[in-house]
């Protein structure tokens, strides 16, 4: 994961992506699921900021359908709605401190962020679930425009027409942390400790 390209996403443009770039991708997906098992955060965003470092927003995207895929391919039925959509609060709680801790490592990477308490870190966690929900469940029903938008409307604040505000780094960070813990939920990744 060490090598470049010309055009790359390594300051953040967006070029197309090789089969070996998808590879990496969920080799650092990989990484991530066993970092949130670890209770790891720094390790999860090491892993995770490669990816939209490295690939860009393609990237980025990339690594979202995957996390929804694991939620979708990987939920019980008994974790799902009535049109088989995985229902986050049947996995996590709101309050759950896997989620916390990550939307606070997350929130670091933003100045705008980095300055919060447990109260802002709930209240964005709570307005971020029904669009991280809105995502899995357009992507599950392969509405691929309508997915795209709730992904962008979660990731708001990378939009490089955007100036950065604390309210995007605040949604970004808890629809991530809140994405790839209910992914990491359904993992057969089982971590003593």
């Amino acid at each position: 994961m060490k090598h470049h390209h010309p055009h790359d996403g390594c300051h953040g443009q967006d070029r197309p992506l090789s089969r070996q770039d998808h590879d990496e991708i969920a080799d650092a997906m990989g990484d991530m699921m066993l970092h949130v098992a670890r209770r790891d955060f720094p390790g999860v965003m090491r892993a995770g900021a490669h990816i939209g470092v490295h690939f860009g927003p393609g990237g980025e995207w990339a690594l979202a359908l995957r996390l929804a895929t694991q939620v979708v391919g990987l939920a019980p039925l008994e974790d799902c709605d009535d049109e088989g959509v995985p229902v986050l609060a049947k996995a996590l709680s709101l309050q759950d401190d896997r989620v916390r801790l990550m939307t606070a490592h997350c929130l670091h990477l933003f100045p705008e962020g980095k300055e919060h308490t447990l109260a802002e870190l709930d209240e964005a966690i709570a307005l971020a679930a029904p669009v991280v929900s809105e995502f899995v469940g357009h992507y599950k029903h392969d509405r691929k425009d309508d997915a795209r938008a709730a992904w962008e409307r979660m990731y708001e604040i990378t939009a490089l027409d955007n100036k950065p505000n604390r309210e995007h780094a605040l949604r970004g960070a808890a629809c991530s942390a809140l994405l790839t813990c209910w992914a990491s939920h359904y993992s057969a990744i089982r971590i003593p400790g």
